[in-house]
């Protein structure tokens, strides 16, 4: 495990780690000892009032996702690593030898919804990821490359969730819910707040002085 606080890592969303803690070192070191299928991490939300533990074994959220480490880059005494998740998952952690944690971890199924109602909402979400790139134009190249993608997919949802749900909270909740059309809405209502944002922020700059 690689628990961190304030940040929750979400499915299918390659992410950047720089690691220098010598626990999190050993843990990319033996992660590198294994074939490249094979090295899994997790990446948990530590709970409220983790500074009062942190060197030792802070509580975490259990509800997390199954990553694997995809490339590293060594610079000096650091690592320079991303992660992808593939998988929610709830862990349960065993007692460890090294001087990382370590959890056992089963993956979370999903509750069944009515299909065409979630093929609408992420039809919408990529409909307002195609409004908010449009907006932003070359800022916006990794939402652009989002619109390429088939909306009809978890995947689809948690990329975008990735990108415009900045808060643990937020995504906490993305990632707790069993349910594919709870998180495609939350997701969907998140993207057109920040529309509406974009949309101020731009009219402010233009409105003559």
């Amino acid at each position: 495990m690689f628990p961190l606080p304030d940040h929750v890592l979400l499915p299918h969303f390659p992410t950047p780690y720089r690691i220098f803690e010598p626990r999190y070192c050993e843990l990319i070191r033996d992660l590198l000892d294994q074939d490249p299928n094979d090295r899994w991490v997790t990446v948990p939300q530590l709970e409220e009032g983790w500074q009062e533990h942190y060197f030792s074994t802070p509580p975490f959220y259990p509800t997390a996702t199954l990553a694997r480490l995809l490339r590293c880059r060594i610079t000096g005494d650091q690592y320079l690593v991303a992660m992808e998740g593939v998988a929610r998952c709830q862990l349960k952690e065993v007692s460890s030898t090294h001087m990382y944690r370590l959890a056992t971890c089963h993956p979370l199924d999903d509750d069944p919804v009515e299909s065409n109602v979630l093929e609408n909402t992420r039809e919408a979400i990529s409909q307002s990821v195609m409004s908010l790139a449009a907006t932003l134009g070359k800022q916006a190249q990794g939402l652009s490359q989002l619109v390429k993608e088939s909306p009809q997919s978890d995947a689809f949802v948690y990329r975008v969730a990735s990108i415009v749900l900045s808060d643990a909270e937020s995504r906490r909740q993305v990632l707790e819910s069993n349910s594919p059309l709870t998180r495609a809405e939350q997701v969907l209502h998140e993207t057109a707040k920040l529309i509406n944002r974009v949309d101020s922020l731009i009219g402010k700059e233009r409105k003559p002085s």
